[in-house]
């Protein structure tokens, strides 16, 4: 029996868990992926890997190999890096910085072939596993791809506040995903977990309920706690941070731990 994709396992109601790789290292990513994570979005827009590099492909096999969904996050909403990402074989993109409706329908345009959308299309991509899966499917490669690909967008601004009915109107979108720190940066905050931050939040999270979109949220490693609380709000699309922060955080509670331990008071005598 053929696995369920990540997107019809969170459009049946399963919290799907990942992180993102800053790294650029196959090993993380195949260790993200063993530990259990669900997804991992490979960073193209902060991390040093480029849209249409042997890397990005590398990266991607990782998470296959692990069973892992890869997702890639490109630099900026341009189409020829949404059409290099999904041709490297990620399940799906995520896209940054999504503010208005106009820049909602390029980006999904951008992930469809026609005629749904603008996707160039070839044969001879890993997409297509190499020529392989259009020769056994023929045309029909085309719209079940279309079907299939998994279309997450970045809502990190206060523009993308102020818009967000008519950016989760357009056709199209799977997953809203809110970046709480461009927000909190973009409205002047310092806090991420300050009131206006979390009025913006609970606002964009009912409008994409609302509009039966996926909701996407952001927890920080070791604050697992905090997950929670985001899947009662109706999140099923949950980041725990980034394979960078969980291996600082893990090595400093190790260092910290043992050097605390090693404290001894005055006075006392270690046995």
């Amino acid at each position: 029996m053929q696995k369920r994709s990540l997107k019809a396992r969170m459009r049946a109601g399963e919290v799907c868990v990942g992180t993102h790789t800053y790294s650029a290292s196959s090993a993380n990513v195949e260790i993200i992926g063993r530990a259990g994570f669900d997804w991992v979005i490979v960073d193209c827009e902060h991390a040093p890997v480029e849209p249409g590099s042997l890397l990005l492909q590398d990266l991607v096999r990782a998470a296959e190999l692990s069973g892992a969904t890869p997702l890639v996050r490109v630099p900026e909403n341009d189409d020829s890096m949404i059409m290099k990402v999904l041709d490297a074989g990620a399940a799906g993109v995520v896209v940054p910085h999504i503010n208005d409706a106009e820049s909602a329908r390029r980006a999904v345009e951008a992930t469809r072939y026609a005629p749904s959308g603008i996707r160039s299309a070839c044969t001879n991509t890993r997409a297509t596993g190499f020529y392989s899966r259009f020769k056994q499917e023929g045309e029909a490669f085309w719209s079940r791809m279309n079907e299939e690909v998994l279309t997450v967008f970045m809502l990190e601004d206060q523009k993308a506040v102020d818009n967000i009915e008519e950016i989760l109107s357009v056709p199209g979108i799977d997953v809203a995903y809110l970046g709480p720190r461009d927000l909190a940066m973009s409205m002047g905050e310092k806090d991420i977990d300050g009131p206006r931050v979390r009025e913006a939040i609970a606002h964009m999270s009912k409008v994409a309920l609302d509009k039966g979109i996926l909701l996407g949220r952001v927890f920080y490693y070791p604050d697992i706690a905090s997950a929670a609380e985001m899947v009662r709000d109706g999140a099923t699309f949950l980041g725990c941070t980034s394979d960078i922060r969980i291996f600082f955080e893990a090595c400093h509670q190790i260092t910290d731990g043992v050097k605390n331990g090693l404290r001894v008071a005055p006075g006392e005598v270690r046995a």
